[in-house]
C-alpha cells in the first residue's frame, strides 16, 4: 500500500511536472526562432545595401 501510495504520489508529481517542462521547451525554441528570424531579416535589409554599394560610382575617383 506504501509503495503504490508512493507511486501515486509520483505520477501526480510527474503529471504536475510535465506541463512546465513542455512550456519551458516550446519558449526556449521560441527564442530562438525569434533570434534567427532577427538575424535572418537583418541579413535580407543589409545584403541588398552592401551590394548597391560595391561597385564604383562613375567618375567618383578623379
Amino acid at each position: 500500500v506504501i509503495v503504490a501510495e508512493l507511486l501515486r504520489l509520483a505520477a501526480a508529481a510527474m503529471h504536475e511536472q510535465w506541463p512546465a517542462t513542455v512550456a519551458s521547451w516550446l519558449s526556449l525554441v521560441a527564442l530562438i526562432a525569434a533570434i534567427a528570424r532577427a538575424f535572418w531579416v537583418s541579413w535580407r535589409l543589409w545584403r541588398p545595401r552592401t551590394v548597391a554599394a560595391m561597385p564604383p560610382a562613375p567618375g567618383g575617383e578623379v
